[in-house]
């Protein structure tokens, strides 16, 4: 099954640098799939970025059910810092009304 995942914005984030923003960017994964990772359109200085991207990702329900999305704060200079994470069901968001 070809999933659309729209990665619209996030809100609030906490900050990871120093002069109080952060540069946030997202990695996508279904189960144990290689993950999509969105490093280079990272926003730079922003708690409320607004990502507007789409993505399509082949998945198989109900083994792969699980979409991790988790939000990093690029570095340049030593490891992205994890910001937040979230996992979303969804086998139960497309049986459910």
């Amino acid at each position: 099954m070809l999933i659309n995942i729209y990665k619209c914005r996030g809100i609030e984030l906490q900050p990871r640098d120093s002069n109080g923003k952060s540069d946030p960017f997202c990695i996508l994964q279904f189960g144990k799939k290689k993950p999509i990772n969105d490093k280079e359109n990272y926003i730079a200085r922003n708690l409320n970025p607004l990502f507007g991207r789409v993505f399509e990702m082949d998945c198989v329900l109900p083994r792969d059910a699980d979409l991790l999305i988790q939000v990093f704060d690029y570095d340049m200079i030593g490891a992205n810092e994890i910001i937040g994470e979230t996992k979303i069901d969804l086998e139960s968001r497309m049986l459910s009304r």
